[in-house]
């Protein structure tokens, strides 16, 4: 007996390692350990279900699972069902994503984890939401900066959205969670209606051929809303640079708001110095408008009232955008009509009165004016005038601008009248009395 009962001790001292073997593989089996799904929570962000517990989403329907090949497990409901037992799909939002309305859950998320966040099943947002918005950026060399960055849940929600596009918030002030000195913009004392009424009118919200993400280039996005001033562009003789190719209608007016009339960027005339503040070239002769306001003689309109109280900011039939008819060179034609310009402020009897006292430019009561103007060559203002400023009164300049010849006028002063000697004739002299 006792040769039997050591057989058993020894054969009982083999099977306690066996099964204490067996006990602490029962006890480190799970289903993401090293052998088996080791990466389904190897990233970021993890479904909470998948973190603790798989059986929430999964069940065993056969097999002795892992060691038998096979599907041993199978979800607990089908499809939508199985995110129903977690997530409503109830919406009470004007605007819902189909995909979400269809129930379609893993169109845009993984089941398990990801690295991007909402669990998507992608890299970035945008690789996500590519796979169906396919935004044509061909071309474009301007981004939005959320949209470059992969950044589309900064403006748009996932699911559902009582705004267009699923925006987190209504236009404009979706843009002015970032833009937000743009919010204060509408305090101000005029502002654009486009503007108040959302940015998408003008601007793109994801990338732009132009800069600003505008959606047309230049002048031809403002021409959108002011026709009129683009069909009176295309007719018109003479166009104020900032309106043609060269220029942008945002050189003289703000496109949000201000605190002036039309939206200008300044007052004037420091609005129309930003350019007129250097010489401008004129039939090869330079025109110092700038330095011309400096003279001790100055054109009473410069300093009274806006430029353009002479010239029209946009287009004119003109020359120079005057806002009436006046000689562009040194004759025109004896028609009074032609110095409309002049005469909206000063009295046209002081041209057309041969005789009288209208006018201080009289040789005792002959009008000098008419002898210059009423006569077959009828000669311009600006022979003896500068229009904007002049070291002589009447604003008197000190040379005729006769082609490429500058011609001293050579005017002086008398308490009487005065004299000038220019190259067109000898000196002459006229005196009131």
């Amino acid at each position: 007996m006792k040769p039997k009962i050591r057989f058993f001790s020894v054969a009982f001292l083999f099977l306690i390692p066996s099964l204490l073997f067996s006990q602490e593989k029962t006890n480190n089996l799970n289903c993401t350990n090293s052998n088996c799904h080791n990466d389904i929570l190897d990233m970021q962000y993890i479904h909470e279900p998948a973190r603790d517990e798989c059986l929430t989403c999964h069940e065993k329907v056969s097999g002795n699972h892992p060691e038998k090949e096979g599907k041993e497990f199978a979800l607990v409901e089908n499809g939508s069902e199985l995110c129903e037992t977690c997530h409503s799909f109830q919406s009470s939002k004007k605007m819902v994503h189909s995909p979400f309305a269809e129930k379609k859950c893993l169109s845009c998320h993984s089941p398990h984890s990801s690295n991007t966040k909402g669990i998507l099943a992608g890299t970035t947002e945008k690789e996500v939401c590519s796979k169906c918005h396919n935004i044509d950026i061909k071309e474009h060399k301007y981004f939005h900066g959320p949209f470059i960055s992969n950044q589309c849940a900064s403006c748009h929600f996932g699911h559902e959205s009582d705004f267009n596009a699923l925006a987190r918030f209504d236009d404009p002030y979706l843009c002015f969670q970032c833009h937000i000195e743009k919010e204060e913009d509408l305090q101000l004392s005029v502002v654009h209606p486009i503007f108040s009424d959302g940015c998408m009118d003008c601007h793109s919200p994801h990338s732009s051929k132009q800069s600003y993400m505008l959606k047309i280039e230049g002048n031809r996005l403002c021409f959108d809303c002011h026709s009129e001033i683009q069909e009176a562009v295309a007719s018109a003789k003479n166009i104020h640079e900032p309106l043609t190719e060269k220029g942008t209608c945002v050189s003289c007016h703000t496109p949000h708001a201000g605190e002036l009339e039309k939206l200008l960027v300044n007052i004037q005339p420091e609005l129309c110095f930003n350019c007129h503040s250097v010489n401008i070239n004129k039939k090869e002769r330079y025109i110092d408008i700038f330095g011309r306001l400096s003279k001790e003689y100055v054109h009473k309109p410069i300093y009274e009232d806006p430029c353009t109280k002479c010239h029209l900011p946009h287009i004119s039939q003109n020359s120079n955008l005057l806002a009436a008819p006046f000689p562009d060179g040194n004759y025109t034609k004896p028609n009074i009509e032609n110095f409309s310009m002049c005469f909206q402020c000063h009295d046209s009897k002081k041209i057309t009165n041969k005789i009288g006292t209208d006018t201080n430019f009289r040789d005792g009561n002959k009008n000098l004016h008419t002898v210059h103007v009423i006569k077959k060559k009828s000669i311009s203002c600006q022979s003896c005038h500068d229009m904007h400023g002049a070291d002589n009164q009447h604003i008197i300049g000190n040379v005729v601008y006769f082609g490429n010849w500058e011609m001293p006028i050579n005017y002086k002063v008398t308490e009487t009248g005065g004299s000038c000697l220019p190259g067109c004739h000898a000196e002459l002299s006229y005196s009131r009395e």
